[in-house]
Order: C-alpha cells, then structure tokens, then sequence
C-alpha cells in the first residue's frame, strides 16, 4: 500500500513540464460611438516591439456595435499582453486618427507605453477598455472612472 503515496509526487513532477494552458482574453470596448464598419484590436507580448503600432501576437476584428463591442482573443498564453484597438468606421483597414476612435488597455493615454497599456492574462481574463474620439464623428472623450481587469 506504501506504494501508492507517491503516485500523486509523479504525477505532479511530470505535469511540472507541461507547458501552461492557453486562456481567452476578453476586452470589452465601452463609449463606441457607431455600429458602422469593425472594431480592430491587437495585443502584443514584446515591450520592445513596435507599440503602438503594427503588432501580430494576437489579432481580433468584429462588427463595430454602438456602445459596448467585445473582441475575444483565443488560445492566449499567460502574461503580460499591451491592447489597442481601433474603431475602423469607414473599412480601410487604417486607423484614421482623429475622425476614428481609439482604446489602450487600462485607458491607457497617448503618448502610451507597452507597460501602461499591458493586460495580466493569467486564467480566462476579461477587461474593459474605452474608446476615445478625438475628430468630427465623435466629441472627445474624457477617460471616464478607472477601469479594471478582473479574471
């Protein structure tokens, strides 16, 4: 019977070597301003990698919904991810700053940094970012109440 008591040391020495499980990163992206065109977000895991900007670690686009419009990222290993995304209202796949809205993690403002706009994915993960308008389709937008991410 002694032999049994180390089935559970085994198991856990060999699960050690597992990489760690994928998660869902959920953003949900308050104050859009239209349901016209998508809603383009990326998030990018190397702080010396071009933020903001062109970043391919995850990509996510969905239809543009006025208000709230979520974008999911899929298959997300744990981390330290920076979000932006960008309300693509007219569907040239550019963001057409200042007529188009724009959102960081932890409403993070411009100038912003890989840091200040960093999401903890650690488990499935949700958080909320908020669009800001700085052109004719939308008035500017304060930052609005902090914003927090919750698992």
């Amino acid at each position: 019977m002694a032999r049994w008591t180390f089935l559970p040391m085994l198991a856990a020495v060999a699960l050690s070597g597992l990489p760690a499980a994928a998660q869902t990163l959920t953003v949900n992206i308050t104050n859009v301003n239209s349901s016209e065109g998508h809603v383009f977000a990326t998030i990018c895991d190397d702080p010396a990698g071009p933020f903001p900007g062109v970043c391919n670690t995850g990509v996510a686009m969905t239809n543009a919904v006025e208000g709230t419009t979520t974008v999911k990222f899929l298959n997300v290993s744990p981390g330290a991810y920076a979000f932006q995304a960008f309300h693509d209202a007219n569907g040239d796949m550019m963001p057409n700053i200042p007529t188009e809205g724009f959102a960081f993690g932890n409403d993070a403002p411009f100038p912003v940094s890989f840091e200040a706009a960093s999401l903890k994915v650690d488990g499935n993960t949700t958080a909320t970012a908020r669009m800001t308008y700085l052109g004719n389709r939308g008035a500017a937008t304060d930052p609005g109440p902090e914003r927090s991410q919750t698992r």
